[in-house]
């Protein structure tokens, strides 16, 4: 691809999406400790006004634009149907982030959105949640497990990801329009 943007009278960015994926949970020398007054919740109906707050949250400081696209309807169909899971970490009673995976393919999960709020990032408490994700996947019966991130992203996330064990199988470069939102 070309080191510049096409010619367009709506504005160009280049996307980079890399993919991850692991097959087994990986062997750790020891587990992280699990950061004290945290809890992880499973909301197989999360109201969608909560859902929204938690993606807006998270979605501030990067460039996530997906969800806000779509209608109340239309996250509820996906976030709703028992192929997904969705889970909210707390500490001491306040949420934190969100954890939402997608069950389509099962065994195939693919990680559809994670994050913390940016208060809580250099901690550790990231590094604690993506381990017990992957354990939960891996405990559920998954085969593979995989995640893409993008370039708009935080510069942290892919190698929080390798951390994890998630190892890199794929990254692809395109002129996308530039997101609003």
């Amino acid at each position: 691809m070309s080191g510049s943007a096409p010619e367009s009278p709506t504005p160009k960015v280049q996307l980079v999406t890399t993919y991850l994926e692991m097959f087994a949970p990986p062997k750790r020398d020891r587990a992280r400790p699990k950061p004290a007054g945290m809890e992880i919740i499973h909301f197989p109906q999360v109201p969608i006004h909560f859902y929204r707050y938690l993606y807006n949250t998270l979605s501030e400081p990067w460039v996530w634009w997906e969800r806000k696209r779509q209608t109340d309807d239309e996250i509820r169909a996906e976030v709703h149907s028992p192929d997904f899971a969705f889970y909210v970490p707390y500490i001491n009673h306040l949420p934190f982030g969100m954890i939402e995976l997608n069950n389509r393919r099962f065994p195939e999960v693919q990680f559809n959105y994670f994050g913390i709020f940016p208060e809580y990032c250099g901690q550790g408490i990231g590094g604690y949640l993506l381990d017990w994700t992957v354990d939960e996947v891996f405990a559920r019966g998954a085969k593979r497990f995989w995640v893409h991130t993008c370039n708009f992203d935080s510069p942290n996330a892919i190698p929080a990801y390798q951390r994890a064990g998630f190892v890199i199988y794929d990254a692809v470069t395109e002129w996308v329009d530039a997101p609003k939102g």
